[in-house]
């Protein structure tokens, strides 16, 4: 049924109808009560292309993921998309992901985002995590005309909605300090990775403020964001036993480093203090001292924001540092 043919049924304009459907002001509450209860009489579904056509928007957002740690598998990042989907949801946008496909053709994913007439992109990737060949496509779709939000990395002129890694990563370490333990080592990810790189400055910044030397030794660069790659650093760490607490910048490296620390006679806490940062639902269970991500809020604020410039183009780019939260389990003790 179109909105014409139920116009003649009911007794209204077709924009009239229109008016109530979409929320507009100018309309009686009796002639709105009237048209809500026609529209529920002849079960009408209004037609997203029409309303599309007319309003030139498709109410439709992309997301941005990559293979690898910022896949939607990923327990950080599935946590922040469920809550970016659903807050959406609710002020009428749905969520589609961007791929180099479309049906049979093969496409960029700038060419991918206009031809699906997207409103706005949610980007959850870093440049670091951009697999091999896909830099330029990212870059051109930087490029592209479009209100962007970023939940992964900083981009020039694209808001970014992340936790305030820096800020999360002192907290951990001022914990430890607190604990007695000044010889503290680090396990970052090698390479260009910014989320890495942050929570490195927090730990920098951390041993400026309380005068403990810099030893880049203390200095453990894991090859990813893994399990297997924290088992695989263990070695590495337990070739300092100078170290009395370590601070690890992501959860599943913990998990993997407390094994491999295991299997060389290695307990945490008893001979080594461990804090980690993000708390994926497996770090409640394995007892690990971590700092929270506000998963929720990141994907919510996100959402609002990318709305927010859709709907009102004299919106700027902001970045917004989302709190975080130290969680105490019993991968710490007293030194």
């Amino acid at each position: 049924m179109t909105i014409y043919e139920l116009s003649k049924k009911i007794g209204y304009s077709a924009s009239t109808i229109s008016k109530v459907i979409n929320g507009y002001k100018g309309v009686s509450e009796s002639t709105r009560n009237a048209i809500l209860a026609g529209i529920k009489a002849y079960d009408f579904v209004p037609n997203i292309n029409a309303q599309s056509l007319m309003s030139k928007r498709s109410y439709m957002i992309g997301t941005l993921i990559m293979d690898g740690p910022n896949d939607i598998l990923s327990p950080h990042l599935s946590e922040i998309l469920n809550a970016f989907k659903s807050e959406c949801a609710n002020c009428g946008y749905d969520i589609t992901f961007l791929s180099n496909r479309m049906g049979k053709k093969e496409v960029t994913y700038r060419e991918h985002c206009i031809a699906r007439n997207l409103d706005g992109l949610l980007l959850a990737v870093g440049m670091e995590n951009l697999p091999a060949g896909k830099t330029a496509q990212f870059e051109e779709l930087l490029a592209l005309d479009m209100p962007k939000v970023s939940v992964e990395g900083f981009h020039d002129g694209v808001s970014t909605i992340i936790s305030d890694n820096p800020a999360g990563a002192f907290s951990a370490l001022e914990y430890l300090y607190q604990l007695g333990h000044r010889s503290i080592g680090i396990v970052t990810v090698a390479g260009e990775n910014e989320v890495s790189m942050q929570r490195l400055f927090g730990y920098q910044k951390f041993l400026q403020a309380y005068g403990i030397e810099n030893n880049p030794s203390l200095i453990f660069p894991a090859k990813s964001y893994s399990y297997e790659a924290g088992v695989a650093i263990a070695d590495q760490v337990a070739a300092h036993p100078e170290i009395t607490a370590l601070f690890c910048i992501y959860d599943e490296i913990s998990l993997g480093l407390i094994a491999g620390l295991h299997q060389r006679g290695i307990d945490v806490p008893k001979d080594l203090s461990l804090v980690s940062f993000d708390d994926i639902a497996v770090a409640k269970y394995s007892g690990l001292t971590t700092v929270r991500q506000n998963r929720e809020r990141i994907g919510t604020l996100a959402a609002k924001k990318l709305i927010a410039l859709i709907e009102d183009e004299t919106q700027q780019a902001e970045d917004t540092l989302v709190e975080t939260q130290l969680v105490v389990r019993n991968s710490c003790r007293m030194y």
